[in-house]
């Protein structure tokens, strides 16, 4: 955030919460787009803003003209992603961050916690429009048989 507050031409407006509520969300980004009617950019921190964003701007007739980046890859979002609602979205590696919790709990049980990594920092996953045929093993899955069930941990995705 501090870094953003230093860049040229940037004004940062601050938090609009809306606990979750896509309907909250889309009339705090009306009320936001009333104030501020040149906005560039909203970063949505859920699928539950993001969706309650694009409505927003979509009833404002703005939809495309401002950029929107959110957080997670749910099926709503990466068909907002798809359609160019969104200009990308910042995927979480849950099945990295699953798998290490399940190998950290078995060592624990098992007494071998000198192999635990008490901080780990998964990186998160840019996705975009142009790439998203590339990046589908980022998508949230809806069922379990639509998840890989061979996926291991491993430095190139993810995993210390």
């Amino acid at each position: 955030l501090s870094g953003l507050k230093k860049l040229p031409g940037i004004k940062y407006l601050g938090y609009q919460y809306t606990k979750d509520q896509p309907s909250l969300a889309e009339t705090e980004m009306q009320a936001v787009l009333s104030r501020y009617p040149n906005l560039g950019g909203v970063f949505a921190v859920d699928d539950t803003t993001a969706e309650g964003v694009i409505l927003g701007l979509k009833n404002a007739g703005v939809l495309g003209k401002v950029k929107v980046v959110a957080y997670d890859s749910e099926p709503p979002e990466v068909a907002a992603l798809r359609a160019g609602a969104l200009t990308a979205l910042v995927a979480q590696r849950p099945a990295v961050e699953g798998a290490l919790a399940v190998l950290y709990a078995y060592d624990a049980v098992t007494h071998k916690t000198a192999s635990i990594q008490h901080s780990v920092i998964v990186p998160d996953v840019l996705l975009k429009q142009s790439s998203l045929s590339q990046d589908t093993q980022w998508f949230y899955c809806t069922k379990l048989a639509a998840c890989s069930t061979t996926w291991q941990p491993t430095s190139a995705n993810g995993a210390p």
